[in-house]
């Protein structure tokens, strides 16, 4: 179970003052992790399915968070921050651990697979990267993701798909259909539109 820091029974938008940006879902939807508040370093919990949230964790002196994911469970929590850090937990985002510091590769997004053990980051040299050791090292640079304007990332729960989503007038949305990133497709959606968000369910996207 995750600690408090400070607890509250009413949905998180009800004291942040900028929003919550980024939300992360275990499996069973039990655990939901949100992250933004009014510096956009703050990360909100709960363990019972919304009923009751807990501000778990404040990143201070990092930069500002951009993404955040979990494992299947909710216990493992890894984000984020343009200040180039990745950060890891592994007791339901209690506390977290650097796992990854570079400030030359700003980080802008980032998904797990549902072990925790892949991951895939955007950095803003425009490549996606690719861990196989939850987080460990970065060893595999994988082609770039088309634009400089990369807005979402997202992958299967086994990893083998991997999907990026781009904002207006570029690329629109692409998939790596079971090559763990190492080609991708056009979805052929309109390139007119800005797509913001998306989702791969299951282990094959089906």
């Amino acid at each position: 179970m995750p600690s408090s820091v400070n607890s509250y029974s009413e949905a998180p938008n009800t004291y942040s003052y900028d929003g919550w940006d980024y939300v992360a879902i275990s499996d069973s939807g039990e655990y939901v992790y949100v992250a933004g508040g009014s510096n956009n370093n703050q990360i909100m919990s709960t363990s019972d399915y919304g009923d009751t949230w807990f501000c778990c964790y404040v990143a201070d002196n990092q930069g500002s968070i951009q993404s955040i994911a979990v494992d299947s469970t909710g216990q493992k929590v890894v984000y984020v921050t343009n200040g180039g850090y990745v950060k890891i937990s592994t007791d339901w985002a209690s506390s977290f651990t650097t796992s990854t510091y570079n400030n030359t590769l700003l980080w802008s997004s980032i998904a797990v697979s549902g072990d925790f053990v892949t991951m895939y980051l955007v950095a803003s040299n425009d490549y996606l990267y690719r861990s196989t050791d939850s987080g460990s090292s970065w060893p595999h640079e994988l082609q770039s993701t088309f634009s400089t304007n990369t807005h979402a990332l997202s992958v299967s729960g086994n990893a083998s798909y991997v999907g990026l989503c781009f904002y207006y007038d570029y690329d629109g949305v692409k998939l790596s259909q079971d090559t763990y990133g190492d080609s991708f497709s056009n979805l052929n959606l309109n390139s007119d539109y800005s797509y913001t968000s998306m989702a791969i369910s299951g282990d094959t996207g089906q």
